[in-house]
């Protein structure tokens, strides 16, 4: 008769609350939450983890709201208030061919406006010949155009254009958060951008460069940062014309309810803060009242990329209808730019964001304790085996063909050069890539030397 060396079976059921180590099956060791709360070593109910989930669901669906919300709010007040941003967007607006049309074309009409070119020319024409005047400044109208469209694409008159747009900004932003104003510029009831100097700099253009010099003598600006009504007077008594007070003036916002827009600041700003805590106290609440956490991490990511997705889809469509609204071609190309200028960063962040939260929800997936997951890591890590081996023969390539690996390195930095851009972000990724190329190589090769490589095999 054999002797039993496992545990004697009485049949009889195990008392109620006995705890056994023999008796604790390892799937309810499994399903055990991450600090949800129930007593140790015991699974909660079906019963109780029913609200839990509902709850930690609805959780992660309003952080995912709330998260949109902030990133929107936080990117447009950022887009509105800070003028480095600001100024940033106009540099690179002031760049494109089809800003710089609208920019010249604006710049053109007001100079004809300031120096009425028929009456010119009608003073400079013996009388029989003044029935001409009319014909000779429409050329006129051609040669202004001509050089402002010269003047609009150099480096210089755009600086000072820059210059103008960060100065009002400024004290524009200063006058809404209540600080001294500067040398904001304000015209009845409306902050305006004063474009007179850039207006004396086109005058100024057209008779050094041109032959209008001879017939157009007018100095230049004595204060050209100064006040915008001296600066009005002045060029009114250099060409003998009578010019609108606002003329010159571009509106940037209008001052009626200076105090409303003041305090609608204030609270903006305070909802910016309610809303980061909010969302902040959401993530964590969706974690803590989670019975599975993991998993709650995976749904977290998940619904941060969808509603990411769905912001940049709906940032593009915006975009796109608002690029497509001017009739005029040259219009809706210098607006197409200005637009897609703003909104770039929003799109990328957002794009940043959804990557990160698919990321976070396949790591959750992985991390996981389905059948399908375990499988998947014992695939990756039986890849992750073959590793070294694959590194050893590309170390024994690198060593065999150093010449051959070190251009390949120039020639992957050019192409990362060609695809983001002779710009200066596409040249810092470039030399970074460059550098950890050559250093790779230079690691290998070092190794190789210490023995840690065997030398490549002779041919």
């Amino acid at each position: 008769m054999s002797e039993s060396t496992g545990p004697i079976s009485s049949g009889e059921p195990p008392a109620e609350g006995a705890s056994e180590v023999g008796d604790v099956p390892i799937a309810a060791e499994q399903s055990q939450p991450l600090g949800g709360g129930e007593p140790l070593g015991a699974s909660p109910s079906p019963k109780k983890r029913r609200p839990r989930k509902i709850l930690s669901g609805v959780f992660v669906v309003l952080f995912s709201i709330s998260l949109l919300v902030t990133v929107l709010s936080v990117w447009s007040v950022r887009q509105v208030l800070n003028t480095n941003a600001f100024a940033g967007h106009v540099e690179v607006a002031l760049k494109s061919p089809a800003v710089q049309t609208e920019l010249s074309n604006y710049v053109a009409k007001e100079v004809v406006q300031v120096v009425q070119p028929e009456k010119i020319v009608a003073a400079h024409l013996p009388p029989k010949a003044k029935p001409l005047a009319s014909p000779l400044a429409s050329g006129f109208d051609t040669l202004v155009t001509k050089t402002t469209n010269k003047l609009v694409a150099n480096p210089t008159f755009q600086q000072v254009v820059l210059t103008a747009v960060t100065k009002t900004h400024q004290a524009a932003v200063s006058l809404l958060e209540g600080k001294p104003a500067g040398n904001l510029q304000i015209h009845g009831n409306a902050v305006v951008l004063n474009t007179l100097p850039l207006i004396d700099k086109t005058i100024q253009a057209l008779q050094t460069q041109t032959s209008l010099g001879k017939i157009i003598h007018a100095p230049s600006l004595t204060a050209p940062n100064g006040d915008p009504s001296a600066q009005l007077q002045q060029l009114s008594s250099k060409f003998g014309v009578s010019l609108p007070s606002d003329f010159g003036q571009i509106v940037v916002f209008r001052t009626d309810n200076l105090q409303q827009a003041q305090e609608a600041l204030k609270k903006v700003r305070r909802l910016l803060v309610a809303l980061l805590i909010l969302t902040i106290v959401l993530f964590i609440a969706a974690l803590l009242i989670s019975v599975r956490r993991l998993r709650t991490l995976g749904q977290i990511g998940l619904g941060v990329a969808v509603v990411m997705v769905l912001a940049w889809a709906a940032t593009r469509a915006a975009t796109n209808l608002i690029a497509g609204h001017p009739k005029q071609p040259d219009a809706r190309a210098a607006v197409s730019v200005v637009v897609n200028n703003f909104t770039g960063g929003l799109e990328l962040l957002v794009g940043i964001l959804a990557i990160l939260g698919a990321v976070a929800t396949i790591l959750a997936f992985l991390f996981g304790s389905s059948k399908t997951a375990g499988r998947i890591r014992s695939r990756l890590a039986r890849w992750w085996s073959e590793v070294p081996r694959a590194l050893h023969w590309v170390g024994g390539e690198i060593t065999t063909h150093v010449g051959g690996a070190r251009i390949l390195g120039l020639a992957v930095g050019l192409l990362v050069l060609v695809l983001i851009g002779f710009n200066w972000p596409g040249i810092i990724t470039a030399l970074v890539i460059e550098a950890i190329w050559q250093g790779a190589i230079s690691l290998v090769l070092r190794r190789q030397e210490t023995g840690q490589i065997p030398p490549p095999a002779p041919a």
